[in-house]
């Protein structure tokens, strides 16, 4: 993954950790951000909210992260866990 890719993908993070603020209103934009900035350069990406409060991040490159593998082991699908970025 490129540099530029990484970077996006830290900040899509940190949108995502904000994200699980109490506040609905910063939680929302947060959200939105992370979406502006998927649009930037990355097509696909997937989320995972784990135990209603965590999200794990994914491009859709690569090794697919533990937690991938263990959604699809468990009966889940790429397509459940895709982003809508559009």
């Amino acid at each position: 993954m490129s540099a530029e890719n990484e970077n996006i993908l830290r900040k899509i993070k940190k949108c995502l950790k904000l994200a699980e603020s109490s506040n609905e209103h910063e939680a929302a934009a947060a959200i939105r951000q992370a979406q502006a900035l998927a649009r930037q350069r990355i097509h696909t990406i997937y989320i995972l909210q784990v135990a209603g409060c965590t999200y794990m991040a994914w491009l859709g490159r690569g090794m697919q992260p533990r937690w991938v593998k263990e959604w699809v082991a468990s009966g889940g699908t790429l397509e459940q866990l895709k982003a809508n970025i559009e």
